[in-house]
């Protein structure tokens, strides 16, 4: 985008000042954001229990792998494995819904 300068001093000066106020409107935002986002966006019990999905998604695609019928259409491969990978890709959302106790 470019900005096309104001022929008229007084409306030059109105320009700048609003040229400069949205850049000062727009890195104190930026300073407040950094200022009160310093911490860590999870506690310990979000990262544990994010692990946990990913140890249930490790999980059910074993099982599925360890089914001894013919293709995997066997129950391990078409109903016990499967439904443990949904049990894992449901478990992240908890994961980040949960707050701390520290934060309240």
């Amino acid at each position: 985008m470019r900005l096309t300068c104001p022929k008229n001093n007084k409306t030059f000066i109105f320009f700048l000042y609003l040229q400069l106020s949205k850049s000062a409107i727009f890195f104190n935002f930026l300073y407040f954001f950094m200022k009160t986002n310093n911490a860590m966006p999870f506690g310990k019990t979000n990262y544990r229990i994010l692990f946990l999905a990913i140890a249930t998604l490790l999980l059910g695609f074993i099982i599925m792998s360890l089914d001894t019928e013919k293709h995997g259409f066997g129950f391990m491969g078409l109903t016990l494995g499967p439904v443990i990978v949904m049990v894992g890709f449901l478990i992240p959302f908890f994961a980040i819904l949960k707050k701390d106790k520290k934060a309240e």
